[in-house]
């Protein structure tokens, strides 16, 4: 009777454990991504963002690609937030800053033909949805290709189970280095970009 009593009671706790490790498995992850590198496609459809765990290959927004093409972009504030990845897909959100000190009259007539927005009565902004695609970078030479910032950004990532509950298999970066350090997708070159990023307490985006 004792026996029996004992292995019904392992088997209440073997049980138990089984559900709670269920439970984790169903659970939404969350990581932090460290970036270093924007660029953008030749042929304008992309942007791209290379962090140290993935590499982030997203369609470009509108207005985006003229903003980052434009003679003002150097004095742009930027910060990225609110990413979420699914399997191999990939969504966030952008917010782009122009203070009145850092942009000539001209700057800022171009910047509202670009799609800025008045924020107060002097500044600009811009804010938008990213999505996308995100491959993991394991076995590019990080390290051989020089940095957009002139220090590391970090953006949080929630990193959701799919719709199955299934992991999805994440592909390999495309991304590649030619020797002469000019990177490409394939046979399209990508173009490095340099912008400010904003860079809160200890490294988390700035949300809206």
């Amino acid at each position: 009777m004792k026996r029996r009593t004992l292995l019904t009671a392992g088997a209440v706790i073997v049980a138990a454990g089984l559900t709670g490790c269920t439970a984790m498995l169903f659970e939404d992850g969350q990581y932090e991504e460290t970036v270093d590198r924007f660029l953008v496609s030749e042929d304008g459809k992309k942007f791209v963002v290379l962090g140290t765990k993935y590499h982030y290959i997203l369609d470009m927004p509108e207005h985006l690609g003229a903003v980052l093409a434009s003679p003002y972009r150097k004095s742009i504030n930027a910060s990225l937030y609110g990413f979420v990845a699914q399997g191999s897909k990939i969504s966030g959100k952008f917010s782009l800053r122009l203070h009145r000190s850092d942009m000539t009259e001209e700057d800022r007539d171009r910047a509202l033909e670009d799609g800025f927005t008045k924020l107060g009565s002097v500044d600009l902004e811009m804010k938008g949805a990213l999505a996308g695609s995100r491959y993991l970078a394991d076995g590019f030479a990080q390290g051989k290709t020089w940095s957009s910032f002139t220090h590391s950004y970090k953006i949080q990532v929630t990193d959701r189970i799919t719709s199955a509950g299934k992991a999805v298999r994440v592909l390999a970066t495309p991304v590649t280095l030619a020797a002469d350090g000019v990177m490409m997708i394939g046979a399209v070159v990508l173009s490095p970009i340099i912008v400010v990023m904003l860079a809160p307490v200890a490294g988390v985006a700035l949300g809206p």
